[in-house]
Formats: structure tokens, sequence, C-alpha cells
């Protein structure tokens, strides 16, 4: 007999196929992809009103739009951004968009909330504050930057 005893050559078993697996999950083609965020270009963009968008999108705001959100839809050639900030209990808050860009293998938009300037502003009118852009369409991930 090779050891002494069974739980030795059991212990050498498990240590074999911890490392057997650790080899194969390595050399099976698992890799991290490693997102490049070096902005490549700017994009233009036309921020859109709410009835400037298409019906469809329009309809998935308006389901969405009471919780934070974030939606992109293409439609005829163009790609809709939009990105919304959940229910607010009073008025006066406003998205709007901070940086929009392009890298290698995605589109970035960050975007943040201003509060009301001022009390008169803030009245007791529950909102869904959010913000839509427009721009040409464009097949790469959209990700959402804060």
């Amino acid at each position: 007999a090779w050891y002494k005893d069974m739980k030795e050559q059991r212990r050498l078993l498990c240590t074999l196929c911890v490392v057997l697996l650790i080899f194969v999950s390595s050399s099976a083609g698992c890799s991290v992809v490693k997102e490049d965020k070096e902005k490549t270009g700017d994009i233009e963009y036309t921020v859109v009103k709410e009835e400037e968008l298409p019906k469809e999108l329009q309809k998935q705001i308006e389901q969405k739009k009471e919780d934070p959100m974030k939606i992109s839809y293409g439609d005829q050639g163009m790609l809709y951004i939009v990105r919304g900030y959940g229910e607010k209990d009073t008025e006066g808050y406003q998205a709007e968009v901070r940086e929009l860009y392009e890298t290698k293998n995605a589109i970035y938009i960050r975007t943040y909330l201003k509060g009301p300037k001022s009390e008169e502003e803030a009245k007791e009118k529950k909102t869904c504050p959010y913000v839509a852009v427009k721009m040409p369409y464009n097949a790469k991930k959209i990700r959402f930057d804060e």
C-alpha cells in the first residue's frame, strides 16, 4: 500500500481533483473580457421631449417610471436612451445628461438628478423625473454611469 490509511488516500485524491479542476477551468476558455472605458469620442445627441418619443417607448416609460429605470430603444435608424430616477415626492427635480461618449466596445451615458432650487419649486405633487436622448443607431452596449 502506497499510503498507510484510507484517510490519507482520500485527502490526496481530493487535492488532485481540486488541482485538476483549477487547471481545466483556467484552460477551458473562461476569460474575463476587460471593458475598455477609454473614450474614443463624444456622441452627438438630442434631448427628446416625451411627445417626440416613439409611442412604444412612451408606453415602456409610463409602465416603469415610478421606479429607477434604464432603457435603450432602437427605432427607424435612431437609438433612444432613457434614464429615469423613480418617483419623487415633489416637483422641481430635473434629470440631465452630463456626458455621452463611446469607447471601443460601448456607449457610456452619465446623467444626474438636480433637485428643486427652492421651496416654491418643490410643490407637493409627485413626479417621476427622467431624461431621454436620441442619436443615430449604434449596436454597441449601453453603459449607464453615475
